[in-house]
């Protein structure tokens, strides 16, 4: 996102509460910096959101898998690995847990995503209790 789109996106924000739909309507005019952000050509678009809602579906798919003491856990059903992202490819879940590589780029995916989780969480609630419970969790993952 460049400056200049990230200062309409604040000038949006001071005229009441941020919403896509006005972000949207104040794309459209072409002189504007965030108007370079969307996709124009309906049938390019059309395609893409159809795109979206297809990885929701996927994304939205769990199963339960036993745990560690057989407690039932509910788990995505499809994951997708940072290495295959680019391309929208998902496995199977027990097909990437049952694959040590696959695994492996999983929880190092997990792990940078928890590590940001913190930084984020940190930025916004350290004076909040539950701050240092997450920070707490986080610790207790083994490496």
């Amino acid at each position: 996102m460049t400056a200049q789109q990230q200062e309409e996106l604040g000038q949006l924000c001071r005229q009441g509460k941020l919403q896509a739909s006005k972000v949207e309507r104040f794309a459209r005019n072409p002189k504007t910096a965030l108007h370079q952000a969307f996709e124009w050509d309906n049938t390019r678009a059309g395609y893409l959101f159809r795109l979206q809602q297809a990885e929701g579906l996927i994304r939205t798919r769990y199963i339960i898998l036993p745990g560690p003491n057989q407690e039932p856990i509910r788990v995505r059903a499809y994951i997708s690995l940072p290495s295959e992202r680019g391309d929208g490819i998902y496995r199977p879940v027990q097909d990437v847990l049952s694959n040590g590589e696959l695994a492996q780029e999983l929880q190092e995916s997990l792990r940078r995503e928890l590590e940001g989780l913190k930084r984020q969480f940190a930025a916004i609630a350290k004076l909040s209790p539950l701050y240092q419970k997450v920070v707490q969790a986080l610790e207790e993952i083994p490496a």
